[in-house]
């Protein structure tokens, strides 16, 4: 979300003032939205109560988390919205009314109750598209492929991944999945020639370094770790233009094997993992947060 937008936080109990609560700060101070602004809503407030304090010409981009929402119909009178964040919604069947908004960035995470998922492949402004959690997988196929998709996050259930390079346009592609990618699957990963980030987890770095693989235009790297120990050797032949890395979720982890990474810069890690081996790092590796001497 633009920082220089104050979202409006709406939350059950407050619909009185909420035309109030919306601010877009300009630098020190603040004044009233006279335009679209984002939105954010937690809770049971239903579209009857969001549509009467949110006026059509308003939001541009809307967050929607544990909602009631079983219709997401509403949402069509909202023309400058661009940007839907849909998370926890249990109610929520489909996505079919979204064909009709002008959308370029969605994100549908942990909502297992969307059955047909077919209407993604009309959204063909979309240059991001999360579908995390307990979404389903409505495979590929179900993808906007006219899209000019830049930001791809797959659900922990996708598979049948080798068709992955007709989206051409990918920069970024987030996988951590259930089940391991075939080979075909990661020869189409490797073949996404604007492809710089992936988020990949601990048993698809072993993957890729078994399959012999190297991914020559990867400079960002998030290993999901889980809290597990991560080996980190493996990076080095796996990701050679890597500068950034980023590790979640470890609770420890040997920084010694970077030490001959010849292109690494910054190295991130989670505030409680126990950093070992740092001080072998190069002087021009930037370690965050920054271990304890």
């Amino acid at each position: 979300m633009d920082p220089a937008v104050l979202g409006a936080r709406l939350a059950s109990g407050l619909v009185g003032p909420l035309v109030k609560k919306l601010f877009v700060k300009e630098g020190p101070g603040a004044a009233l939205v006279d335009r679209p602004v984002g939105v954010e809503v937690w809770g049971d407030l239903g579209p009857e109560l969001i549509t009467r304090v949110l006026s059509e010409e308003k939001p541009h981009s809307l967050s929607l988390t544990n909602s009631p929402v079983t219709d997401l119909g509403f949402l069509e009178r909202y023309r400058n919205l661009t940007l839907l964040r849909l998370m926890e919604c249990p109610g929520l069947t489909s996505v079919e009314p979204l064909t009709r908004i002008p959308l370029e960035r969605l994100i549908l995470n942990d909502l297992p109750g969307l059955g047909d998922l077919s209407p993604l492949s009309e959204l063909d402004r979309l240059t991001l598209l999360s579908l995390r959690g307990a979404t389903p997988w409505p495979g590929l196929d179900a993808l906007p492929r006219k899209a000019p998709l830049k930001y791809l996050f797959l659900p922990p259930t996708a598979h049948d991944l080798s068709d992955l390079g007709d989206f051409r346009t990918l920069v970024q592609l987030g996988l951590n999945l259930d089940a391991p990618l075939t080979q075909e699957d990661w020869q189409a990963v490797a073949g996404l020639e604007h492809l710089t980030s992936l988020s990949l987890s601990l048993g698809e770095l072993t993957a890729l370094h078994a399959h012999g693989l190297r991914m020559e235009r990867i400079d960002s790297v998030s290993l999901m770790a889980e809290h597990q120990t991560p080996v980190l050797g493996p990076l080095l032949a796996v990701f050679p233009a890597m500068t950034y890395l980023y590790v979640f979720q470890a609770d420890e982890v040997d920084l010694s094997p970077l030490a001959a990474h010849p292109r690494l810069t910054k190295v991130l890690t989670t505030p409680n993992c126990r950093l070992r081996n740092a001080s072998a790092l190069p002087a021009s590796v930037e370690v965050v947060p920054r271990p304890k001497e």
